[in-house]
């Protein structure tokens, strides 16, 4: 099935507390591994207040005759885990989840998403899920991978005053300041 296509993708924008957020997000996970209709999915963190809320969109890949099927079982998953804030496919201008479908919108096409890098979101989520079912998502075990992660990805990540550089130790390329703003 063909990745870079916004047609072939369902999204999921959800709002939680923190201390529910990886429960809810695993369980989800979960969920739409177990279908057959679904592939790839995964998911990121668009927003958060600390303590308040955590808002994450869902992505899952499925074939277009299938939407309905994927939206059904969105809204009675949120149902069930009594998620209160939640929109399947949010619009850009939605006042709740203004940017929680900024993958590729329905009719448009990516070609950055290919299949390669889809599943490697895939596993990235898969990995997360799996260090909360094995109960070691502490924390210092998240700070500990990220930073083994970005090790692995041959990259140095120097922070200073809100901004965050990268340096590619392979290239020797150096790339940001990315800036941190305040959600």
């Amino acid at each position: 099935m063909d990745t870079t296509l916004g047609d072939n993708w369902t999204v999921a924008a959800y709002t939680v507390e923190p201390d529910r957020w990886m429960e809810v997000t695993a369980r989800l996970f979960n969920r739409f591994t177990s279908l057959e209709e679904a592939s790839l999915p995964h998911y990121t963190v668009r927003a958060w207040h600390p303590q308040i809320f955590t808002i994450t969109s869902f992505r899952v890949l499925r074939r277009p005759e299938d939407e309905p099927k994927m939206v059904t079982e969105l809204d009675e998953f949120m149902k069930s885990m009594r998620v209160a804030s939640y929109k399947i496919d949010p619009p850009d201008d939605d006042v709740d989840f203004r940017g929680c479908h900024a993958w590729i919108r329905k009719g448009e096409e990516d070609s950055r998403w290919t299949p390669g890098r889809c599943r490697v979101l895939n596993q990235m989520s898969a990995l997360a899920v799996k260090a909360h079912e094995e109960g070691v998502f502490d924390p210092d075990s998240r700070f500990e991978w990220a930073n083994m992660a970005v090790n692995m990805l041959g990259v140095n990540e120097a922070v200073n005053m809100s901004q965050s550089y990268y340096y590619d130790v392979l290239t020797g390329r150096s790339m940001g300041p990315y800036k941190t703003t305040s959600l």
